[in-house]
């Protein structure tokens, strides 16, 4: 609360504005104005929070407000700073952190979690969120990422193929993945139609890849199994690129031996259950389980370029 006084200095009457801000700390001015003015000051002074952890948070909850990204794009800034960003380094002051002690951090995390190279682009990635931020809102003046030279802590980082078992999605990626289907499943651009994302829950289920999937048939399905044995491919011709169908599987290598059959479970079960009567009920007739509202086959190249962006 704002009050004001009546101060009597010879003789002449002044109006003294005074507040308390907590405690016993109490801030007065002349004017109004002076005081609001005071106030303010105070609050960017001392209760504005400089250090990396604090400015990520605002990074962040900037780049939800004003950029176009998906849940899962922020899920993932998220993931890679608790990864990256040790306890030490985000109670840093952001405007002390300069262009030897970001290297030499940097130099650190990589020796201890000589992460892949995805990794650390990934942590690229988050330090320019953060930095970025900052300098467009001019808590600092120079940006240190920007000496962070990649190629020499590429060079450190494990540069192995990874084990099939690095690939493996863990629940928590699952959840995220089937969460931001369902979101996207709802935005009015899809019509509550969303094949992408049945594509992907069918992939998460049966391992299938992405030329299978294109070319998977209703035919194909069976009460008890799915016959996987064809695929979708594509050519280049006069100028353009075709796709066309195949009735043999990328382990067949071009010589088809009857495909290989996978267990219908119940999750798979409801998939295609829900998958059926969508499309029954926007009347969409097609040989392929996974097509457009048209009935057109989905286009590998399509899918291909959806994955990347999701």
């Amino acid at each position: 609360s704002v009050s004001a006084f009546l101060l009597n200095r010879s003789s002449d009457l002044e109006i003294l504005w005074i507040t308390k801000i907590s405690g016993d700390i109490r801030i007065h001015a002349r004017t109004e104005e002076a005081l609001l003015d005071k106030i303010l000051e105070y609050y960017d002074c001392h209760l504005m929070s400089y250090t990396i952890d604090h400015i990520f948070t605002l990074a962040l909850k900037h780049k939800e407000d004003i950029d176009i990204c998906s849940p899962l794009t922020i899920e993932r800034y998220k993931d890679s700073y608790n990864r990256f960003i040790s306890e030490e380094f985000r109670e840093k002051d952001i405007r002390k952190v300069d262009n030897d002690s970001l290297q030499s951090y940097s130099k650190l995390m990589t020796a201890r979690l000589h992460p892949k190279k995805k990794a650390f682009l990934s942590y690229k990635g988050v330090l320019n969120l953060i930095f970025d931020y900052a300098e467009e809102n001019n808590y600092i003046q120079n940006n240190p990422v920007k000496s962070i030279n990649n190629k020499k802590f590429l060079m450190q980082c494990d540069n192995s193929k990874p084990q099939s078992s690095e690939k493996i999605l863990s629940l928590h990626d699952i959840e995220t993945i089937y969460s931001e289907i369902n979101r996207r499943n709802n935005l009015p651009r899809y019509q509550g139609y969303f094949y992408y994302g049945y594509m992907v829950r069918m992939a998460i289920a049966t391992g299938m890849r992405a030329g299978e999937l294109c070319a998977l048939k209703w035919a194909d399905i069976d009460d008890y199994y799915i016959h996987i044995h064809a695929q979708q491919l594509t050519g280049r011709g006069k100028g353009n690129t075709a796709n066309f169908y195949v009735d043999w599987t990328k382990d067949e290598k071009g010589i088809s031996r009857g495909g290989r059959q996978y267990p219908i479970t119940d999750d798979i079960a409801a998939i295609l259950d829900d998958l059926k009567k969508n499309q029954l009920k926007k009347n969409i007739i097609s040989d392929y389980v996974f097509c457009k509202l048209n009935g057109d086959w989905i286009k590998i190249g399509s899918y291909h370029a959806w994955l990347r962006e999701f």
